[in-house]
């Protein structure tokens, strides 16, 4: 049935969900579904065959409920819609565009009241959440939203882009500022797209500034608008002093892969699908990924030599202790190094027949894309200029693993980014 089933309205009564549909063949398609079985349990669907009323103006034979119920029901299957329950995240961005909410008919003062309420239910039935998106909803403030750490204290990636936010301080009721339940394991926020970061962003020495303003509140943090920053606290580190086995636990080497952070389930979805094609293709058939390149990509590489050892490298006679990275240096852009202007310029690849010439002269290799252990990605959207028009929304992907060079069998970790249009 998928999502364009169009279901006019949800209310609940107990452990039984009521759903409205616009018509027959929907309804019946639903029937069909009876018997699937949704989060371990076995769904059964029936067709009632007598009208049921809700609210508080009329009550049928199912009886009656008051606004307050019907509200709550309605919050509910708005956010069953929105929830993703294998990576503990919920979307609630856009919600002025919700059909649920729209039919709600929220004002601006009731707003507040809303965004509490949503995450008061959420905190019932989705209490392990740990990634929520607020992106684009025109908050000017976050009172509404100040509870976030009382109901979901384990949560680590934020998203509060391309909303109205003009002051910092406006971030105080979710930090230790101004808040005694402060979000204390946040490990990703994205600000961007707010007044407030791209006024800061604007002044001399901005960026360090504006990470500094965040830091102060959210001192946790080691992504901020997907960049990475050297937090100042670890996340859910104990205050006291840390004895010698907890130093050289904390530096053990490979740290174990974390949770990836997905705006949504479509951009998640959309995203698996290019990754699993694309690393296929430049394991087995570089030269098809031709198709996918852009006339005016561009591509560049960076090598980093300087990586620290590992536990493993140290102690270990099979350790890769000398790797060649010769034929990567010779591409490499890394701008730490290369100070030159014109080698800068020479060095990023232009065109799509330059970027398919660079990356056929990489060694062979192949890509453990199906082990979550060794490959991870985080992934979002975010609208850039053109030139010729309006802006286009566009995916950025960040993709973390390791391949293995065929002809040497040297195991090499990598960080990759793409970005993603419409063809």
């Amino acid at each position: 049935l998928g999502r364009q089933a169009g279901v006019m309205d949800i209310h609940y009564r107990g452990e039984i969900m009521y759903i409205t549909v616009p018509n027959a063949d929907i309804a019946q398609a639903l029937l069909n579904l009876s018997g699937i079985r949704f989060a371990g349990d076995k769904l059964s669907f029936q067709l009632k065959t007598h009208p049921v009323k809700f609210g508080a103006g009329g009550a049928g034979r199912d009886g009656a409920t008051s606004d307050s119920v019907k509200l709550k029901d309605r919050l509910i299957a708005l956010l069953q819609t929105r929830v993703d329950m294998q990576s503990n995240s919920l979307d609630l961005s856009m919600l002025g565009q919700d059909q649920i909410i729209m039919s709600l008919g929220t004002d601006s003062q009731q707003e507040e009241k809303m965004y509490k309420a949503l995450l008061v239910i959420a905190a019932q039935i989705y209490p392990g959440l740990v990634t929520i998106n607020l992106a684009s909803n025109g908050l000017r403030s976050l009172k509404g939203v100040a509870d976030l750490g009382f109901h979901f204290p384990n949560i680590r990636n934020l998203s509060l882009m391309n909303n109205l936010l003009s002051d910092f301080s406006t971030l105080d009721c979710l930090s230790s500022a101004g808040s005694t339940v402060p979000l204390k394991n946040l490990e990703m926020l994205i600000l961007a797209g707010n007044p407030m970061a791209e006024a800061e962003l604007r002044l001399p020495n901005g960026g360090v500034s504006y990470v500094d303003k965040v830091q102060q509140r959210f001192p946790t943090i080691s992504m901020l608008d997907m960049n990475p920053v050297t937090p100042r606290v670890q996340a859910g580190a104990s205050t006291g002093p840390a004895n010698d086995s907890d130093s050289a636990a904390q530096k053990q080497l490979p740290f174990p892969t974390e949770q990836s952070f997905v705006e949504n389930q479509d951009i998640g979805d959309l995203t698996n699908s290019f990754l699993a094609g694309f690393f296929s293709f430049y394991d087995n058939n570089r030269s098809a990924l031709a198709d996918i390149y852009d006339e005016a990509a561009q591509f560049s590489l960076v090598v980093d030599t300087t990586h620290p050892t590992s536990a493993f490298a140290q102690t270990s006679a099979d350790s890769q202790k000398h790797v060649d990275f010769g034929v990567y240096i010779r591409l490499s852009r890394n701008l730490t190094r290369v100070k030159s202007p014109q080698k800068r310029i020479s060095s990023l690849v232009v065109g799509r027949a330059s970027v398919m010439q660079t990356i056929l002269q990489l060694p062979e290799t192949s890509h453990p894309v199906q082990d979550a252990q060794r490959f991870s990605f985080d992934a979002w959207q975010t609208d850039v200029p053109i030139a010729a028009g309006p802006s286009q929304t566009v995916a950025v992907v960040t993709v973390h693993g390791e391949f293995t060079e065929r002809s040497s069998q040297n195991l090499i970790s990598f960080d990759r980014v793409f970005v993603l249009a419409p063809a």
